[in-house]
């Protein structure tokens, strides 16, 4: 903490000293010029410059539009806005007495060669993200919503793949996590409008998962691949902040309606194929001035989905299959979400907006399971299992902040409480089995070639109940937060910079149940049997089984789940940082960050209490180098910090007389502490073009594994597990982008096309058991190429995307032979649409154009010796809309 006060005083005292004494208001007499910047559709474009050449006086418009430049003596002066791919704003304002409002109106670059050439909606979309990109002074990737809109992207997770550097891992074809930079989920933050979504994953990792974000509740999307001190430090990969639409200028309403169809490849099918999707939303602003704002949002998803899971066990290190499982999964998955927004503006210098949203995501799965147990052939083992559950997730947000102006000094402040909740109420397993069957006459492909409709018994034999079970599993997260930020301009060598720190206040709460409950079977003729190559009780769980499962009771199989636990978990946090603006062309962003973290831990079975405390200093520095205009030179080092998963936290001691194993929990686990360099050069283009190179390194110290140890106990060998901070990782990489239209090219026939790629290569290692390895989940080789055509006059768009990813190392084995790695994967996705009216638009979507497949595999792909161990397939998806926009 005396470091950390230390700092801020190193950075703060030589800003206040430059700024000068602070004059009189009435000696001063100095005013702000504001106002809103917007598009001739009236439409705000954030992150528009605006300036007053000659002078040091310069400011960005922020997400909403709204520009402030303070401290502005009295005068005339001429104003200049700029926005790529819009013309230069100049106009001449006078300040008097008092503040003045001037709106800044920007007109969009058009080129006459037989036609005025206008902007599409993909365009204006894709010019708001690069003004926003180019203008950061972090090095960042910006999504604007008409930009992925257009792309045949369901949730948020899907419109991540698109971004440079980013990754994503897949449920049933659908994104879920993102992987940034080659770094897996739990080393990455996800935001939502600036505030970290609580992860109410039953797997208990840090990565919070996306499938229940929808896309178009959201405004923009950014990614964030630098750190500055303004920042919450846990987050060594990146940074995701989700921001959700807020009430426009003026009155809009919007409608979308989707029907489409899977087409799966579950065999069975409960479900259906269909899927649908509703969403509604409307915002305008009230009162005198428009003072009022409000925007309300409401959504409903319905996604039916199948695939087929195969999955191989094998004799040793050999390619002769021992076991095989085959997985039908048919989901029915539905999504809703809400959001409430009002805002008032005060006045120019005072507003406040309130946040509500509301995520549910409900995942009703029948899973068919078929099993060969084959390790002595001529005495195998047939098994069906038949497993129903649904999954209930949810998040809750309420958010309060405010923006206020005192003289040339901003406060701004966050309040939020954020509640999630995983829900599993009624899982039911079903299980039939038949032993000593003789199938020692199946050859190796046969064995692969196995599935649930497959008749293997003599005629006359079935396979009996032999086992029922059922479980109730439940995970809250529950997050309060305070924030509040001071930022203060002042006068350094003659030009504006500033100054901004900032403390924050974070509670978390987490609580996992867990009980299971196995079923006392009963004799019940047919009931208790089923013919090979089928399954019983589809859909029936054990809420609604009485009286057709043959079950008389359910006996808890121990009265506390050695799984359960509570936790809690308080961070405070304070900054410093400074935005330095040393010449015309050079700026420097640094700071430094102060995180206390104080962790409390019950184990529910052992009923052990653990607690930890712990600080971390975070600093970080930016170099910015403006070449031109247009063109940037970023360079950044800062510190980050991944916190451990909550379970390796809990002070559990769980022994298992029987396998001779001692699993322990441990309190003292303290965070994987990353570095990260970064050096990226930006070239922007009036004409929406962009092409980005970059470098980065990052060294993660730390890491938390697990430590096998022996202990002996009343004279038996027992093998002592336990996770503790152990070895290093090395990540670097380099990534490109360019996004390039052709309007300018002089032939009419490709004027409105364009094309969007980018490539990011992955080195990584880390040091495990004595052996060197790759990070678990850093694809060497990320690609995306995107053609799009946007012609406004006619009505059509087109986008058609592909996304690549080479194999990744998911689980680590006994030796190179049995590592577990996914295979690459290409999926080509196809989006068109057409305005058939004014404000009326068509769209139709294709999802997984190649059928791509999801392949694991024992050992590295790239080398020889490697063997499948699962294939998942999902199918096509097809969506047809209509978008009506007022």
């Amino acid at each position: 903490m005396k470091r950390f006060l230390f700092l801020i005083v190193f950075f703060v005292m030589p800003c206040l000293l430059s700024a000068g004494p602070v004059e009189p208001a009435a000696d001063r007499q100095t005013h702000s010029l504001y106002g809103l910047v917007t598009d001739l559709q009236g439409e705000p474009l954030p992150y528009a410059v605006i300036s007053i050449p000659g002078t040091a006086y310069g400011t960005t418009s922020g997400p909403d539009g709204n520009y402030r430049l303070s401290g502005l003596n009295p005068g005339t002066y001429s104003v200049e806005g700029s926005f790529l791919g819009y013309k230069t704003f100049v106009k001449q304002m006078t300040l008097g007495g008092s503040d003045v409002k001037l709106d800044i109106v920007m007109e969009e670059v058009s080129h006459q060669i037989d036609e005025v050439v206008v902007y599409g909606n993909l365009t204006r979309g894709q010019a708001k993200a690069l003004n926003t990109q180019k203008n950061d002074l972090r090095i960042v990737n910006v999504v604007d919503y008409e930009q992925f809109a257009k792309f045949p992207d369901r949730n948020t997770a899907d419109a991540l793949q698109r971004i440079p550097g980013v990754s994503i891992s897949k449920d049933q074809g659908e994104g879920e996590y993102v992987m940034i930079r080659g770094l897996s989920p739990e080393f990455n933050s996800v935001q939502l409008n600036g505030q970290r979504i609580p992860s109410p994953d039953k797997d208990d990792a840090r990565g919070t998962g996306m499938g229940l974000l929808l896309a178009d509740m959201m405004q923009s999307i950014v990614v964030y691949k630098t750190m500055s001190a303004d920042m919450d430090g846990d987050a060594i990969g990146g940074t995701v902040d989700f921001n959700l639409k807020e009430a426009p200028d003026k009155t809009m309403l919007l409608a979308m309606v989707q029907g489409g169809y899977n087409a799966q490849h579950s065999e069975y099918n409960h479900w259906g194929k269909d899927l649908e999707h509703v969403s509604v939303m409307y915002g305008s602003r009230y009162f005198k001035d428009k003072k009022l704002g409000l925007l309300v949002s409401g959504s409903y998803d319905n996604n039916n989905i199948g695939s087929i899971l195969n999955q191989y066990t094998y004799v040793g290190n050999t390619d002769q299959i021992q076991d095989k499982r085959w997985n039908d999964y048919d989901v029915h998955r539905t999504r809703y979400g809400l959001i409430v927004s009002p805002d008032f503006r005060f006045n120019e210098k005072n507003k406040i907006r309130v946040l509500y949203t509301y995520n549910q995501y409900n995942d009703d799965e029948i899973r068919r399971r078929a099993d060969f147990l084959m390790t002595d052939p001529e005495n195998s083992t047939l098994r069906r299992e038949t497993r129903n559950r649904i999954e209930k997730v949810n998040t809750s947000m309420l958010q309060l902040t405010g923006e206020h102006y005192i003289g040339r000094v901003k406060l701004d402040y966050t309040f939020a409480n954020i509640h999630s909740n995983m829900d599993e109420p009624d899982q039911s397993n079903y299980r039939f089995e038949v032993k000593n069957v003789d199938l020692s006459g199946l050859t190796n492909l046969q064995k692969y070639d196995l599935t649930g409709r497959s008749e293997l018994l003599p005629a006359g034999e079935r396979l009996k109940l032999s086992k029922v079970t059922t479980a109730y599993e439940t995970m809250t997260d529950r997050d309060n937060s305070a924030k509040l930020n001071l930022t203060v301009p002042f006068e350094m060598l003659g030009r504006e910079s500033k100054i901004k720190t900032g403390v924050k206040w974070l509670k978390k709460k987490k609580d996992y149940l867990m009980d299971t409950y196995t079923g006392k079977i009963v004799q019940d003729g047919n009931a208790n049997y089923i013919d090979d190559g089928t399954f019983g009780f589809i859909g029936i769980k054990t809420e609604n089984g009485a009286g057709i499962v043959p079950v008389s009771s359910y006996t808890l199989d121990s009265p506390v789940n050695a799984a359960s636990y509570d936790a809690s978990e308080e961070v405070i946090s304070a900054y410093a940082m400074a935005e330095f603006r040393w010449l015309a062309r050079f700026t420097t962003l640094a700071g430094v960050r102060y995180e206390h973290t104080k962790n409390k831990y019950y184990h529910d079975e052992t009923e052990r209490r653990g607690s930890s405390s712990y600080g971390n200093l975070l600093p970080s520095v930016t170099f910015i180098y403006n070449l031109n205009d247009k063109s940037n030179l970023k360079t950044a080092y800062s510190n980050g910090l991944s916190r451990p998963s909550y379970s390796k936290l809990v002070p559990y001691y769980a022994k298992d007389d029987q396998s001779l194993t001692i699993s322990k929990g441990n309190p003292n686990l303290k965070p994987t502490i990353g570095h990260s360099f970064d050096l990226l050069y930006e070239r922007y283009t009036n004409n929406l073009g962009m092409i980005t190179a970059g470098l980065f390194f990052k060294k993660l110290d730390d890491q938390v594994n697990s430590q096998v140890e022996y202990q002996i106990i009343d004279g038996d060998r027992y093998e002592v597990t336990k996770p503790v901070n152990m070895g290093s990782a090395k990540v670097w990489g380099a990534e490109i982008a360019l996004n390039k239209r052709f309007r300018n090219s002089g032939i009419p026939f490709i004027k409105h096309t364009g094309i969007y790629a980018n490539y990011t290569f992955t080195r990584s290692r880390s040091e495990f058991a004595g052996r060197t390895l790759v990070m678990g989940n850093s694809p060497e080789h990320v690609a995306n190429l995107s053609l799009f055509f946007d012609h406004e006059r006619s009505g059509w768009s087109f986008a058609w995307t592909n996304v690549y990813r080479s194999h990744i190392l998911t689980s680590i084995g006994t030796d190179n032979m049995n590592d577990v790695y996914f295979g690459q994967e290409f999926n080509m996705d196809l989006s068109v649409s057409k305005r058939i009216w004014k404000g009326l638009t068509a769209q139709l979507q294709i999802n997984n154009l190649t059928d791509q497949s999801a392949r694991e595999y024992l050992g590295n792909p790239s080398q020889s010796g490697t063997r499948l161990q699962q294939t998942e397939y999902y199918g096509r998806r097809y969506v047809l809309s209509l978008i009506w926009k007022l």
